[in-house]
């Protein structure tokens, strides 16, 4: 539970010092890019806490070079 707290808080910190003064800006380009990536490394945080094992990503690099390649 302290996890959840802590995400929260840091992202909180983020909405408030990053993306309400772009807002009132209005810099649509950064908003376009900055909120979908917020929310992507939101929801990976949350599976992370939660518990979700991801591969290691040299092995994903690995697999995409050899298919890639054609190396067996």
């Amino acid at each position: 539970m302290d996890n959840y707290l802590i995400i929260g808080a840091f992202y909180v910190v983020l909405i408030f010092t990053d993306l309400i003064p772009a807002i009132r800006e209005k810099k649509t380009k950064g908003l376009f890019f900055s909120i979908p990536v917020y929310l992507i490394t939101l929801i990976v945080n949350i599976m992370i806490v939660m518990g979700v094992q991801f591969p290691a990503i040299t092995t994903v690099i690995q697999h995409a070079i050899q298919s890639m390649l054609k190396i067996p």
